[in-house]
């Protein structure tokens, strides 16, 4: 039965521009309560999060910010209609295997949860309050389960290693319009080379603690490294992809 849940989810993923990915959507036009975010209290979250070392001095008005801009960005995302609140069934799976993969240090993280973006991009993001944004775009191009517990995991280790507030904290002026990616106010911040991976590593360590197939992983940056291929088809300035957040795919942990 297991397999057969996968299956109707993962077999629509193939052929999504046909319109018949929508498996368990209820289809609503209402935005749920708990969408609707405490902003105050998203922002303490994110603060308390912040290490102490820190809030010190000049630093913490900076930290400070950083808390309140993400918890407002955070919270109109959620409320803005483009997440997917009335596909329960997927949002659920998604959040299954996240499960699997957290390791044990943040089990005990309530904040931390999947949620799906109405964005044919292939990408995903996880905030520094432990939400997670996960792009349909990239649901259709994952080749199977492994391959989006890899995604999960390597957004998790960004957030394991506090990327976003050090990103963040690096910008000279502090604004977010040179550290953030900013579309409908989506909190994605452009991280280093160094930083991917970083995650990339972390992610790898807690997918063999999860019993996940390896190759699933290795799956993933399959299909990255031909979506790549694609880009540089249609780019005129080829060049422009080194300026890229993520390293391209043959510098990632593949793993043997």
């Amino acid at each position: 039965m297991k397999k057969l849940f996968i299956w109707l989810f993962l077999l629509p993923l193939t052929s999504f521009t046909q319109n018949t990915f929508d498996y368990g959507r209820s289809y609503s036009d209402t935005i749920p309560e708990k969408y609707i975010l405490n902003v105050a209290k998203l922002r303490e979250h994110i603060y308390v999060g912040v290490p102490s070392s820190l809030k010190r001095d000049w630093h913490e008005v900076m930290t400070y910010r950083f808390a309140d801009e993400n918890a407002y960005q955070i919270s109109n995302l959620l409320a803005s209609g483009q997440v997917y609140s009335d596909w329960l069934p997927l949002e659920n799976y998604l959040n299954e295997i996240f499960n699997k993969v957290i390791p044990k240090e943040l089990k005990n993280d309530s904040m931390i949860h999947a949620y799906i973006i109405q964005d044919g991009d292939c990408n995903a993001f996880m905030t520094p309050s432990g939400y997670t944004f996960i792009n349909i775009g990239l649901l259709a191009e994952v080749p199977n389960e492994a391959a989006i517990a890899g995604v999960l995991a390597h957004e998790l280790g960004h957030y394991y290693l506090k990327h976003s507030l050090y990103t963040f904290i690096q910008e000279e002026t502090g604004e977010f319009d040179q550290g953030l990616l900013s579309y409908s106010n989506k909190p994605f911040y452009r991280y280093s080379q160094k930083q991917e991976l970083q995650a990339d590593s972390l992610a790898i360590r807690w997918l063999q603690n999860s019993n996940y197939n390896l190759n699933g992983f290795n799956s993933f940056f399959e299909t990255m490294r031909r979506l790549e291929r694609n880009r540089i088809k249609r780019s005129e300035n080829t060049w422009e992809l080194k300026a890229t957040t993520h390293p391209l795919t043959d510098e990632t942990h593949m793993v043997e």
